[in-house]
């Protein structure tokens, strides 16, 4: 037949349910600071693609472009 348990028993099967709630606890703290962190750094990398599509583009023409490639090439041929 069954023994009814110590009480010392009890109190370690206590204990170790105790300790294996507190692990998963702890492991569940952890996952949600990485989730936090990790919503953190999209937010601010969506922030970054705002500011980026504000940005006006400037209207280029092609002599514009010609003065620039000139310009470049002279300094590329300094060095």
């Amino acid at each position: 037949m069954f023994a009814p348990k110590s009480k010392s028993e009890k109190v370690k099967e206590i204990e170790g349910k105790l300790k294996t709630a507190g692990d998963i606890i702890n492991k569940k703290e952890e996952d949600n600071k990485n989730i936090k962190q990790s919503l953190q750094n999209k937010k601010k990398a969506l922030e970054e693609i705002k500011k980026q599509k504000n940005k006006k583009i400037k209207d280029v023409g092609a002599d514009d472009a010609a003065d620039f490639l000139k310009k470049y090439a002279k300094k590329k041929g300094k060095k």
